[in-house]
């Protein structure tokens, strides 16, 4: 089964679960994100997320091109943003900050020294710009 990804309305491109999505979207197979990235990419204001019964071949070759590759591997900001999305309304301070502890359980395989305020504020900033707000936080 397969499903194409997009994300309506926005002008370029946003970044959710490690993928680059645009308007026009891309179709991802089932082995492309876990469970639990698929309920956020479904559950996320900013992306349309179509079940297709068969994917296309050259549909599939766009979403590789879409997916981070090795050579282009995340750094901690990048790993910040694909997971602050997913932590729980208690993961956050008052203010809408991840709490680091939280951000250092959700990235066990990650050195704590690269889990720093500046990096989780720039992810922050990141995902403050493709419209994601802390639990809690209106407007």
């Amino acid at each position: 089964m397969a499903a194409r990804v997009s994300a309506p309305g926005v002008t370029g491109h946003i970044w959710r679960c490690g993928v680059r999505l645009t308007d026009k979207g891309a179709v991802f197979e089932r082995g492309a994100f876990t469970a639990r990235e698929w309920a956020r990419l479904r559950a996320d204001p900013a992306v349309k997320v179509e079940p297709l019964d068969e994917a296309a071949p050259e549909d599939v070759a766009e979403a590789e091109e879409n997916t981070l590759v090795e050579d282009e591997a995340p750094g901690p900001v990048d790993e910040l943003v694909r997971v602050i999305p997913g932590l729980e309304p208690g993961d956050f301070t008052q203010d809408g900050q991840p709490r680091m502890r939280a951000l250092r359980a959700a990235l066990p395989g990650m050195d704590d020294a690269l889990i720093t305020d500046e990096a989780r504020d720039e992810a922050m900033r990141r995902l403050a710009q493709s419209g994601f707000r802390p639990p809690g936080e209106t407007g």
